[in-house]
């Protein structure tokens, strides 16, 4: 599981580089789904295979998912208000 997540990090902040080049073509609420699209809804996929994990392992996905709620609104600390009440995303150990 500790590789598949490795990968899974990887390929994510690898394509979030990505996106950021398209960044300004869109507007805000087309960039929130297009991040949504690409990174949670991947997290969220057979994410049931991940209950009990180690905690590293749920660090590196909740890694992933600050570092889009950040791109997403431009938050650079906290981003635990953020993803709750603006994103409307759960905690990855949730």
């Amino acid at each position: 599981m500790e590789s598949h997540v490795a990968n899974f990090v990887r390929n994510s902040l690898y394509q979030l580089r990505q996106l950021r080049s398209v960044q300004q073509s869109l507007t805000l609420d087309a960039w929130r789904t297009v991040a949504t699209v690409f990174i949670a809804s991947r997290l969220d996929y057979c994410n049931a295979v991940l209950y009990g994990a180690m905690i590293q392992v749920m660090q590196q996905l909740q890694m992933v998912m600050n570092a889009t709620a950040r791109m997403v609104t431009g938050c650079d600390k906290h981003v635990t208000a953020v993803l709750h009440d603006i994103l409307h995303w759960l905690p990855v150990p949730h």
